[in-house]
């Protein structure tokens, strides 16, 4: 899901939310997800982060509640 909002694919692009999707796919062992992690975070502005931050907390708690 992140690639796709990374690319705008089916989706609006949105940075914020394609590093939150990736940053939880890394965290599950997703070695493509921890290649692009870290170069997608060093495009964010630090608001930026803060909000892919929260959204990550966000639906890690949506997950864990299905």
């Amino acid at each position: 899901m992140g690639f796709k909002y990374d690319k705008g694919e089916g989706v609006p692009g949105d940075i914020v939310r394609a590093h939150a999707w990736i940053s939880l796919s890394a965290e599950q062992g997703d070695g493509r997800a921890r290649k692009s992690r870290s170069i997608i975070r060093d495009s964010l502005t630090p608001d930026q982060v803060g909000e892919a931050e929260a959204l990550i907390r966000e639906l890690d708690a949506m997950i864990d509640n299905n």
